[in-house]
């Protein structure tokens, strides 16, 4: 056996060996990623649960009254009062929280 052959025979055996610690360290970080991960998931579980039994506490919504007979209720057939408050109430809804968004993304632009 040569000292050549040798010499790479003890850095082959090194390079195998800090291969196999930069495995594991690699693993190690995989896995501390993985428990912070679940770590976010379950308090985003426990806020969506939060939110939910604060929902299941409030009451229920009453319908929208309808007419109760004459002209409104002849006005209420041909012009459906209850869908267009509902629509209406919908696109100020809509038209809110565009405007919110809206000054939130000039603020980010600003910065």
């Amino acid at each position: 056996m040569m000292i050549s052959d040798l010499w790479n025979w003890v850095t082959g055996g090194v390079t195998d060996v800090l291969g196999g610690l930069l495995c594991l360290l690699e693993k190690f970080a995989l896995l501390v990623l993985y428990g912070i991960v679940l770590a976010v998931n379950a308090i985003i579980g426990a806020i969506g649960a939060l939110i939910d039994s604060a929902a299941t506490g409030l009451p229920a919504m009453p319908d929208f009254p309808t007419p109760a007979s004459g002209l409104l209720s002849w006005l209420n057939w041909v012009l459906p009062v209850a869908s267009l408050v509902a629509l209406v109430g919908t696109m100020v809804t809509l038209m809110g929280a565009f405007l919110l968004v809206r000054i939130a993304l000039r603020w980010v632009k600003a910065l």
